[in-house]
């Protein structure tokens, strides 16, 4: 599940170049929007849109940009929606994934989040499974750097298969001297999947250094702990630039893991605030 709060960046694993446009140069936007491409290895290409409304404008001055939507405790839609083309050789031939976020916070500092997708899987015998899946997240602000979340997601499809997540979440931001700020999430994930025995639990640290309000580096560990599998680890870093408040690039790359085998993820796009 994708939280508003995270930066308007591609939930996708991989190298990411990333360009971001705005059509002023104010310091706030309520609006945000890309396009992406990612690749896995050459084997399958997705493309990524999305779109984020935000109820009240989004001060950009506040600490990080990346991390504006979090410290201005803004209250969103946010609407994606992903194609997946598979090779040739593949049983599969595209997924198709649309998705919708509510967040909402109250003044108490208490915020929900509400999210919902459908997931399409078309396969070249014409034969298709529909899943769709439903979360919801209760999260508080401690204050104004620090939030702690817990939610739950189900997906459910037309094969009879099932997935639960129970996931919790913490977050802060280190405010230094030098006006530069360090970002801490953790994340703890507790799965079940009623089908196949893939159950467990998964471990995620994200730390980011931002030396001021335009520039970061982030890096990204997690360790996924399966009951009747290979063990995976996933690795990401990158970093990201604002050159002013309307154009931003940044870069990453993922690697990940799955017993003794290698793979990574390729990802690019374009985005727009206003």
């Amino acid at each position: 599940m994708n939280s508003s709060f995270k930066a308007i960046l591609p939930y996708t694993t991989g190298l990411a170049l990333s360009l971001s446009v705005t059509t002023s140069h104010a310091e706030e936007y309520q609006y945000a929007a890309y396009l992406g491409l990612a690749d896995n290895n050459s084997y399958s290409a997705t493309a990524n849109a999305v779109f984020a409304y935000y109820f009240k404008p989004v001060n950009q001055t506040l600490g990080p940009k990346t991390l504006a939507p979090l410290l201005n405790k803004s209250s969103s839609i946010r609407l994606d929606y992903d194609y997946t083309n598979l090779p040739a050789g593949d049983s599969r031939n595209n997924i198709l994934s649309p998705s919708a976020e509510l967040t909402w916070v109250f003044e108490n500092n208490l915020y929900i989040e509400a999210f919902t997708m459908s997931e399409s899987i078309n396969y070249k015998n014409d034969d298709s499974t529909v899943a769709t899946g439903n979360g919801l997240t209760a999260g508080y602000f401690l204050n104004d750097d620090s939030y702690i979340e817990l939610g739950n997601y189900r997906e459910t499809d037309n094969k009879d298969e099932s997935f639960d997540n129970l996931y919790m979440t913490a977050g802060h931001l280190y405010r230094l001297e030098d006006e530069s700020y360090i970002a801490v999430r953790a994340t703890i994930n507790d799965f079940i999947n009623d089908d196949d025995g893939y159950n467990g639990n998964s471990y995620t640290l994200n730390t980011s250094y931002f030396p001021n309000h335009d520039f970061g580096i982030y890096g990204e560990i997690t360790a996924v702990d399966f009951s009747s599998a290979d063990d995976r680890t996933y690795a990401k870093v990158g970093a990201n630039y604002f050159f002013d408040n309307s154009i931003n690039v940044g870069i990453a790359t993922r690697i990940q893991k799955e017993g003794d085998e290698w793979y990574n993820y390729q990802h690019i796009y374009l985005g727009k605030r206003f």
